[in-house]
């Protein structure tokens, strides 16, 4: 090799414009995902009223059940044996439009309120007091595990 075509190969802004296309391309990426979180709008309390109870939400290895009466129904499933975990709690919606939900046993028997989005037939809860929001959640028409 000599000595042109190496200094061509290892030249320090070659790499310098492909570093600036990562770190552009990435703020690119942030800012139409900031956007999108910006112009999607969270479902009132009516809506809510109409599009959670009488469903059941499945989201990783967790179904819940959202049956009318305040009652909710869930079930995680733990490891390859099939074993399984469940739960009961009961839930309501604020005038604010927050769907909160309290179980007996998980989450430390902590009530917790999300913002509730749709996009079709999946929804995500956002959860004020934590850093991440949950889900997304895909729902299905009644009770198909039979709670």
């Amino acid at each position: 090799m000599n000595r042109q075509m190496l200094q061509h190969e290892f030249a320090p802004g070659r790499y310098l414009w492909l570093g600036m296309a990562v770190v552009i391309g990435l703020a690119l990426a942030t800012q139409a995902a900031t956007a999108k979180e910006c112009h999607r709008q969270p479902l009132t309390a009516s809506a809510m009223r109409a599009e959670l109870p009488g469903y059941t939400f499945y989201t990783g290895p967790m179904n819940i059940f959202i049956a009318a009466d305040g009652v909710l129904y869930g079930t995680v499933k733990r490891g390859p044996d099939g074993a399984s975990e469940q739960d009961v709690g009961t839930w309501h919606i604020t005038p604010e439009g927050q769907w909160c939900r309290t179980w007996r046993w998980w989450d430390n028997r902590r009530e917790r309120c999300h913002i509730v989005y749709r996009e079709g037939e999946t929804f995500e809860l956002s959860v004020k007091d934590r850093f991440f929001g949950t889900g997304p959640y895909r729902r299905v028409p009644g009770n198909p595990e039979g709670y």
